[in-house]
């Protein structure tokens, strides 16, 4: 079972945000986050590599919170437009929507407006949060059906 409190929840969320890759590991209760190493260039794989190392030793301890799908991240783009008051800043973002390379024009638009900036950046965490409650209890109720089958519950 993974119970984790609403601070590492929240940690968990910052850390997939940061586009890193977050560990939680079952008999600590310690969260790790490394780099993407597959979606980054410039991060030097040697500097943790002792990291690495430790989470490959001992992957059955760990849990791997995983980042939205760009299918999921781009809903929740889609969801927050929907709740943007300002006609014509809703115009702006459904457009930039609309065009090539969504996700840097709908950051542009949101860095453009400081108001809906900080509106985004809390709705976002929201969204990540729900996610990884989603995942924590999709988890959990896998692991107790596997005890019913295994006879343990």
């Amino acid at each position: 079972m993974i119970i984790l409190s609403t601070s590492q929840i929240k940690e968990i969320a910052n850390h997939l945000d940061c586009g890193l890759k977050c560990y939680y590991n079952r008999k600590t209760n310690e969260i790790q986050a490394i780099p993407d190493f597959d979606n980054s260039v410039f991060v030097e794989k040697e500097t943790w590599q002792d990291l690495i190392d430790e989470i490959d030793e001992h992957f059955e301890d760990y849990f791997l919170f995983e980042q939205m799908s760009s299918s999921g991240s781009f809903q929740v783009m889609i969801e927050f437009v929907n709740e943007v008051e300002d006609e014509s800043f809703r115009k702006r973002l459904v457009f930039a929507l609309n065009r090539s390379h969504p996700f840097r024009n709908f950051k542009d638009e949101i860095d453009s407006n400081s108001e809906y900036r900080e509106r985004w950046f809390k709705f976002k965490e929201d969204k990540y949060i729900e996610n990884i409650k989603l995942t924590i209890l999709e988890y959990n109720q896998i692991e107790v059906l596997n005890l019913f089958e295994k006879g343990q519950a």
